[in-house]
């Protein structure tokens, strides 16, 4: 996802900072139409303007959070990882105490469920209609400013490049996290030298996550116009 195109400075100063001439780009409906980080939540659909929000499950618009967060480096730069969606040792603990006491497997196979219900939710019909206008919203917006701002000239092209991108990156972090997560469980409940009481529950849980593994997936997303 590197891109000549991208100065990442440069961007951050014009994203940041207000910039009198965006207030040429026209008004928007909440915010600081001077500077740009308002105008693409604007476009997004703002804080103060709920009601294209298609709502869904509070735990699953959490990992949806992780599942789209990726990780840098010291200079910020992109590292191709997504950050885990539970901390890998306090994970582990839950895997011990699961396999040692056959308690929390609910606590144990949810960091593994919600990422594919994330996806589920993001290829849902409706949520995909949404998903696909506030893609255009915001490459619109994109292309309004590029015309009143130097500094934002390459912004359209910046988002053509980066779009798809981003969703087909974070669905292969997703998909190569839970498939990572189911491998751990089900070496930990084969190996172990007495049944935990839970391992049925497991087990079946385990083989169903797996056969909804291709569920996560790209959306299918409409070309930018």
């Amino acid at each position: 996802m590197a891109s000549s195109i991208i100065n990442q400075a440069d961007f951050l100063k014009y994203a940041r900072d207000a910039v009198s001439d965006l207030a040429k780009a026209g008004k928007i409906s909440s915010g600081d139409s001077s500077i740009m980080n308002d105008r693409l939540f604007n476009a997004i659909v703002s804080t103060t303007n709920r009601l294209g929000l298609i709502r869904t499950a509070t735990n699953v618009n959490l990992y949806k959070g992780r599942v789209f967060d990726f990780l840098d480096d010291s200079n910020f730069e992109f590292t191709g990882s997504i950050e885990s969606v539970i901390e890998l040792k306090k994970w582990q603990k839950i895997l011990n105490t699961a396999v040692k006491y056959g308690t929390s497997e609910d606590q144990l196979l949810d960091p593994i469920r919600m990422p594919i219900a994330v996806w589920v939710y993001l290829n849902n019909a409706q949520v995909l209609a949404r998903l696909n206008q506030v893609r255009q919203n915001i490459y619109t917006e994109t292309k309004n400013v590029a015309t009143y701002v130097p500094g934002m000239t390459s912004m359209p092209s910046i988002m053509k490049e980066f779009d798809k991108a981003y969703f087909e990156h974070a669905a292969a972090e997703s998909l190569k996290w839970a498939e990572a997560r189911i491998a751990v469980v089900s070496s930990a409940y084969t190996n172990t030298l007495i049944v935990p009481g839970n391992s049925e529950i497991v087990k079946s849980t385990l083989d169903l996550l797996y056969n909804n593994l291709n569920e996560i997936k790209t959306p299918d997303l409409d070309a930018l116009d």
